[in-house]
């Protein structure tokens, strides 16, 4: 069976989870994949942080989609993604498609890169969450290797 890809749902097929797994390591995601690696040692969470997807502009990307945090299917998928099969990720990749932005000039993250539900339902973010989601690097450096000024920080 030949799946769209680039297809709001497409990573609720295994085969595709297993495609994108396999392309982590790839420019320009690679150095996002280190991040993600860096902060699953970090926290202890492993998977429970999703990975970039590897379709989008990782560090070459113009513009960053910040979310709150991952929904649980982001985890199962094991990628923060518009191609989850949700029902966020399939309004968020219509949005982008009819406002025609091309996939490559993005990337797409969590302000808190781990699920923070109960199983049934996600709680709002609060400061201790969002405190320790911050970036495992130097906080003047984005992940993606941009300086951030003092008043962006602010």
């Amino acid at each position: 069976m030949t799946i769209n890809v680039d297809r709001y749902c497409s990573l609720g097929d295994d085969q595709e989870r297993q495609n994108r797994l396999k392309r982590i390591d790839e420019p320009p995601v690679a150095p996002l994949t280190e991040y993600v690696t860096a902060l699953r040692a970090k926290t202890g969470r492993g998977s429970d942080i999703p990975y970039f997807d590897p379709l989008d502009g990782g560090i070459r990307a113009q513009c960053l989609f910040l979310l709150e945090v991952p929904w649980p299917k982001a985890v199962k998928s094991g990628f923060v993604s518009r191609n989850n099969p949700d029902q966020t990720a399939r309004n968020f990749f219509l949005l982008n498609e009819e406002a025609g932005i091309d996939r490559r000039l993005t990337v797409t993250w969590n302000i808190v890169p781990w699920y923070i539900g109960d199983g049934n339902k996600i709680r709002a973010a609060n400061r201790s969450d969002i405190e320790a989601g911050k970036p495992v690097e130097d906080p003047g450096i984005t992940t993606t290797g941009c300086r951030v000024t003092e008043e962006v920080r602010r």
